[in-house]
């Protein structure tokens, strides 16, 4: 055991010091204990993870150098995880780190990145504007509908409380774990 004024010495002699051994602890990753683990926890299966994972892993692979210069070496898996773990359950930065054996630090870089890579690659894909003729269209539509100009489209969602399955639960608890089908 150390006194306070031998750890706080400026000696150089490698009697005085310890060498400690940094040990990585596994993090937890979409193969949970049992079948619908994934299914609870990011509320998608593991099979959509895994395309997720190959949809999104060329942008969030960094090479070594820059994971280790910014100080976290995670992998592909494990940064879906955190970002779609913050985003499916609106859980606290501290809580998702610590589910996940990472800092507070890590989960917002992480977040903020997943959020990034998903608006350049995923919305292109599955996001479509309309153009010409047809946001035309979407316009006169929404001026006829309320009178409202120069809207193209509008996004809305309410949860409506439903009686799930029992066998199939899990899809349907909401953010307040209550049982509900969101609708938009």
């Amino acid at each position: 055991m150390h006194s306070a004024s031998s750890l706080f010495s400026s000696s150089d002699s490698s009697d005085d010091e310890e060498r400690r051994l940094y040990v990585v602890a596994p993090r937890s990753n979409f193969d949970g204990p049992h079948i619908g683990f994934a299914e609870a926890r990011f509320r998608l299966s593991s099979q959509q993870l895994q395309y997720l994972c190959e949809l999104l892993g060329p942008s969030l692979a960094a090479s070594d150098s820059q994971q280790r210069r910014k100080g976290f070496v995670l992998t592909v898996k494990e940064q879906v995880a955190i970002g779609l773990r913050v985003l499916a359950t609106g859980s606290t930065y501290r809580t998702v780190g610590d589910a996940h054996g990472v800092a507070i630090g890590t989960v917002s870089a992480m977040v903020k990145r997943f959020v990034e890579v998903v608006v350049d690659v995923l919305c292109p894909v599955y996001i479509r504007i309309p153009a010409g003729k047809d946001l035309q269209r979407s316009v006169d539509g929404f001026r006829q509908l309320n009178g409202m100009m120069d809207v193209w489209a509008v996004v809305d969602g309410t949860h409506v409380k439903v009686h799930p399955p029992s066998e199939l639960e899990g899809p349907f608890v909401n953010r307040h774990h209550e049982h509900s089908l969101n609708c938009q």
